[in-house]
């Protein structure tokens, strides 16, 4: 799901869209769309990639995001990983790597319960993301390391796209 803060009113009202990304229908279109948190990889399927970058071709003259470096291989410093604040523990369980998606288990330890969440993510590599989004019809794309603007280099941690 998207949720998008639209400026309405030269007044400045803002009013929120709730809708999914891989088939949002606006009228009005932007300047710029961003996507952050990862959250592009949760989109596992091509068919969602596309969807979602064809969404963000519509309604944005610019469109960036950010994804993981695969050749970084986060997924193997997730395992066992936790993290604890006052009455609340995170914890990460890698339970399986097929091709370019990792499937992982969180587990939030909150005043005695638990709530675990399964998820998987793509991690695609950066020559892969800038062919999609190039395909999605954005003609200038580039790739960054991390949202500092440093140069895109196999250890980065990240791949920040910012396409046009």
């Amino acid at each position: 799901m998207l949720d998008i803060a639209r400026r309405n009113d030269p007044r400045g009202c803002v009013t929120w869209v709730h809708a999914d990304a891989r088939t949002l229908a606006l009228s009005d279109g932007f300047d710029l769309a961003l996507m952050t948190g990862h959250v592009f990889q949760i989109f596992v399927d091509d068919a969602d990639i596309a969807a979602v970058l064809a969404t963000a071709r519509r309604h944005a003259t610019a469109f960036a995001f950010d994804t993981r470096n695969p050749l970084a291989r986060g997924w193997e410093r997730w395992q066992g990983w936790v993290r604890t604040v006052p009455g609340a523990t995170v914890r990460y369980e890698v339970r399986a790597i097929a091709g370019d998606i990792v499937h992982l288990v969180t587990r939030h330890e909150l005043d005695g319960g638990v709530v675990a969440t399964e998820s998987a993510l793509r991690f695609l590599a950066a020559d892969d993301v800038i062919a999609r989004v190039r395909a999605a019809g954005f003609a200038t794309v580039a790739a960054y390391g991390d949202w500092d603007g440093s140069p895109f280099a196999d250890a980065s941690p990240e791949i920040i796209i910012v396409a046009q």
